[in-house]
């Protein structure tokens, strides 16, 4: 089954999917993902290098606005409880027959969830098969990098069919959690620590690619751990 977040209304969908059709025609206009465009939707990318998209994705302009319109419907309308629950369920059967086209599933193949939204208009935009692309082409030469660090393990497969933007790294003598509050408090970059590889071994550390982050931040992020296991 496919799963594709709406925001916590489903009237907020209906807000990113008004303008798809025209969403789509940019995306084929465009010959690369501009990724300061992509931090101007995205407010938390000017303040840190964002590698944890693995656990949550951070919530673009767009997200905020599409609430707040769905609120002020909810607001401005005062719907009671009979004509709400209505309304929802027809929202939710619009926004699955769309989002159906968009991406070439059966309607019931479609389950709405909540909280990962920004996702359809970033895909509507850009395309899956882009973005995957993009994704690839960071993560290879990341994982390289990371690689020839003394002390750092990456566990993740070497292959680029078995593998992803998500990488597990183990640093060695040190626990996930402390690799991962250096990161931040000294570099201001967001990654999370993961259960043990193995039974009595230390916790390793899961930086995740995605297609908005850079190639000078995933190098100055190589820097920081090299830094850090240099010390």
């Amino acid at each position: 089954m496919l799963l594709v977040a709406s925001a916590q209304l489903v009237f907020c969908c209906k807000h990113y999917l008004a303008d798809i059709g025209e969403s789509t025609q940019y995306a084929r206009r465009q010959q690369s993902l501009e990724s300061h465009d992509i931090g101007e939707q995205i407010p938390l990318l000017r303040r840190c290098t964002y590698l944890n998209t693995g656990s949550c994705s951070p919530r673009p302009i767009v997200v905020t606005a599409a609430e707040l319109a769905a609120q002020r419907e909810l607001d401005d309308t005062c719907l009671f409880l009979p004509d709400l629950a209505e309304r929802t369920r027809l929202g939710f059967a619009e926004t699955r027959a769309r989002l159906s086209q968009l991406l070439g599933a059966a309607p019931d193949e479609m389950a709405l969830t909540r909280s990962v939204s920004e996702g359809i208009s970033l895909v509507a935009e850009v395309g899956t098969e882009r973005i995957e692309q993009r994704v690839k082409q960071l993560t290879e030469p990341f994982r390289q990098a990371l690689s020839r660090l003394p002390r750092v393990r990456v566990r993740s497969p070497a292959h680029r069919s078995l593998g992803s933007g998500i990488l597990a790294i183990n640093v060695e003598g040190m626990h996930g959690e402390e690799v991962t509050c250096h990161l931040w408090s000294r570099w201001r970059i967001v990654t999370r620590p993961t259960r043990r590889f193995v039974e009595g071994s230390r916790q390793g550390v899961r930086p995740s690619v995605a297609f908005f982050n850079t190639e000078n931040e995933l190098d100055q992020t190589v820097g920081a751990l090299s830094s850090l296991v240099r010390a």
